[in-house]
């Protein structure tokens, strides 16, 4: 059982995992992941805060499967727009991405949404530019409707710094 104590969750801890080629730190208690730390070139992203492991924006509805991250590369295929503020108020951004997912024939179409520190980016690039991005890909529940996915980093883009890589 989660406690909240002085505007905090508190939860007895019964593992800390680190995966070192994902760059990661996870924190499980006796239901499963509570939290995660990732190690990105710009500092440390955290995914949690809520009273069970979200693994992205959304609470996870189906229990504690784990939610796997993926690295692509393709091209936005509309120029990326302002979306809402994400529940915490911050910032986010959205456009149609296409990149080539291993183990699938030709390219595969998203709704890319951009988080946080991404937003500012993506809304700076335009139509067709090449970028490879790390997400949460969450596969559409509806006929005829696309995949989307949740950009945490963008590992490349046009008009990057040199040696700024996030």
């Amino acid at each position: 059982m989660v406690k909240e104590h002085e505007g905090r969750f508190r939860t007895p801890l019964t593992g800390i995992h680190i995966n070192l080629e994902e760059r990661s730190i996870e924190f499980e208690d006796k239901h499963g992941t509570v939290a995660k730390l990732r190690l990105a070139a710009n500092g440390v992203i955290f995914d949690g805060g809520s009273a069970r492991f979200s693994g992205g924006e959304d609470a996870n509805k189906e229990g504690n499967e784990d939610k796997q991250t993926v690295t692509l590369t393709g091209r936005l295929k509309a120029k990326p727009r302002q979306g809402r503020p994400d529940r915490s108020g911050n910032p986010t951004a959205y456009a149609r991405m296409s990149a080539h997912v291993e183990g699938e024939e030709g390219t595969h179409d998203y709704i890319a949404t951009f988080h946080r520190h991404t937003a500012p980016i993506a809304l700076s690039l335009a139509n067709d530019a090449q970028i490879t991005v790390e997400g949460y890909p969450h596969p559409s529940r509806s006929e005829g409707r696309l995949d989307t996915l949740s950009v945490f980093n963008i590992v490349n883009y046009p008009g990057q710094a040199r040696g700024a890589r996030r």
